[in-house]
């Protein structure tokens, strides 16, 4: 994730499927990230760059309710 002060590493947890209706093109889903309890992300909209290199832009992603050591985050895409 590119963040200030320096970039904050997380970690692909899940992806949740979604039910397409009849009037979906695609069908939704949700990506499940997750931080160290002690890195803290606020909910916003950020680029974020994969180990591989590939790019993503203006990804909005926020904080979910988590128990164990990761605080999760959930990305949505409708």
């Amino acid at each position: 994730m590119d963040t200030v002060p320096e970039p904050v590493k997380i970690k692909l947890l899940r992806l949740k499927e979604g039910v397409a209706t009849l009037k979906d093109f695609r069908v939704p889903f949700s990506l499940i990230f997750g931080t160290p309890r002690d890195t803290l992300l606020v909910e916003g909209v950020y680029d974020m760059k994969s180990e591989s290199g590939r790019e993503f832009r203006q990804i909005m992603m926020a904080p979910i309710q988590s128990t164990g050591p990761l605080q999760e985050y959930q990305v949505i895409h409708n």
